[in-house]
């Protein structure tokens, strides 16, 4: 059965389009810099013709020189090294309340969390170096880096699963105090990793029989994940509501709503210069 349009998934399409419109004016500059610094991320920004975008064809063209791109690679290295360098504990998880600290088993408590932590961090799983290696060079490269951290979705592990995710995806909106409370990414996804996602039942039918034909399931199709703070957040509440951030995912085939949810904190590391 044909799923219909929702009045949610025509607004948060409609937010998505508003907020692209507003920051077009940086993507010209952005595809520029991609061109010469940093070509894996070219031609991939949301003023660019995605239908154009073919897998594994040079684009480095334009790279005339190497000296921006060495010294990008040089500034990632630099600022792991100095700020996330991987060998060592680079932060500690402390109470609100500093005074606790001076009980020593409340102390080695938050020692203890503090190594937990950083074992699921850097687990093989959790893909964070080569990540965090990624957002630093798009940093560098943009003046923005984006990092999302999720749990990690296996019925076997448990723990985080970060992605440094492409400037070209997201859009960012600030709140009255200049802190970024609010994204839309638009990303594509083939039909098969659809259904892993989000499962048959949620999906428009176009992409459940892609997914099921033979030799199918490798067409893209395009999504937009919203996350932004929850209007009727209840701290007391257990289910979405009780979180202080709300979730969704939006599939553009049909405009439907394929997944509601929720987080206690921002899943997107915005870092800016």
């Amino acid at each position: 059965m044909m799923k219909d349009s929702d009045e949610n998934a025509i607004a948060v399409v409609a937010e998505q389009e508003t907020a692209a419109g507003l920051r077009g004016n940086y993507e010209k500059t952005w595809e520029e810099i991609a061109r010469r610094v940093l070509p894996a991320y070219a031609t991939q920004f949301a003023g660019q013709n995605r239908s154009l975008i073919i897998p594994g064809v040079p684009r480095m063209e334009e790279m005339v020189d190497s000296t921006a791109a060495l010294a990008l690679t040089r500034f990632a290295a630099a600022m792991e090294s100095m700020l996330t360098p991987r060998s060592s504990t680079w932060h500690t998880v402390i109470p609100s309340e500093a005074a606790l600290m001076k009980d020593r088993q409340t102390r080695l408590w938050f020692e203890d969390l503090t190594r937990q932590l950083f074992a699921l961090r850097y687990a093989s799983t959790a893909n964070y170096a080569s990540q965090k290696h990624e957002d630093w060079m798009m940093l560098g490269a943009f003046g923005t880096g984006n990092l999302f951290v999720d749990a990690l979705d296996s019925p076997t592990d448990k723990g985080f699963r970060y992605r440094a995710v492409h400037l070209g995806q997201t859009y960012f909106m600030e709140n009255h105090q200049g802190v970024i409370d609010k994204v839309y990414r638009r990303f594509s996804l083939t039909a098969r990793q659809a259904v892993q996602q989000f499962g048959a039942s949620a999906l428009p039918d176009v992409i459940v029989k892609d997914a099921a034909a033979p030799r199918g399931g490798s067409k893209d199709y395009w999504f937009i994940h919203k996350v932004a703070p929850r209007e009727d957040y209840d701290p007391g509440r257990v289910d979405w509501s009780g979180m202080r951030y709300t979730s969704c995912y939006v599939s553009l085939t049909n405009k439907v709503t394929v997944q509601d949810g929720g987080y206690h904190t921002f899943p997107y590391c915005i870092s800016r210069y």
